[in-house]
């Protein structure tokens, strides 16, 4: 089985996944399916399920999870929706983020998990002070585990994954995509009563 998602990106285009069994009597048109989407993972909206597909099964990545019991649309508010995305020069899946409330996105976060003995073992080699893969290794050395986009930060580099995965093909760090699940709460509001 195959289902067409769209993302809430700016791309027009739908994106052809394959669902896992355990996951077949969920799927339907109108509900969010989980799926990975370059090297992170999204929430999209399934908009179709093909009889058919034109693409080599060994090219389709699987879908991850569904995150609705029951489709948020129909086609009816479907082609509502695609009207709106043709209207308003936006792609589909940003017309049917709408649909959701903000925070029930699903995205992933990357982690590093630290080796700080085979860290501290590389700092002590490193002859360049002043490189940037120092910079990172000190940063490492601080913490057990660490938020990829924070070390990019600390060490004001945006590009240090052939850094990272050297460490990683070294065995000094460990890298971990982490789901991030729905940030939606109750609101409270405190008030003074006189």
């Amino acid at each position: 089985m195959f289902v067409e998602v769209v993302f809430p990106l700016p791309f027009r285009k739908a994106f052809t996944y394959s669902v896992p069994k355990e996951l077949q009597e969920f799927v339907n048109i109108g509900v969010r399916a989980v799926a990975p989407f370059g090297k992170r993972t999204l929430s999209g909206f399934i908009i179709n399920i093909p009889n058919s597909i034109s693409l080599r099964k060994d090219e389709i990545k699987p879908i991850s999870d569904i995150l609705d019991d029951k489709p948020i649309f129909t086609n009816k508010t479907l082609k509502f929706y695609e009207w709106l995305s043709e209207y308003y020069l936006c792609s589909l899946g940003e017309a049917l983020k709408l649909l959701v409330p903000q925070g029930t996105d699903v995205e992933t976060k990357r982690k590093i998990i630290v080796d700080k003995d085979f860290i501290n073992e590389l700092l002590l080699r490193e002859k360049k002070k002043d490189s940037i893969k120092f910079k990172i290794l000190l940063e490492l050395s601080k913490r057990d585990e660490l938020n990829f986009s924070l070390l990019q930060k600390v060490v004001k580099k945006k590009n240090i994954y052939s850094q990272l995965r050297q460490l990683h093909n070294q065995g000094a760090v460990t890298i971990v995509d982490e789901v991030e699940g729905v940030k939606v709460k109750a609101k409270k509001v405190k008030f003074v009563k006189l």
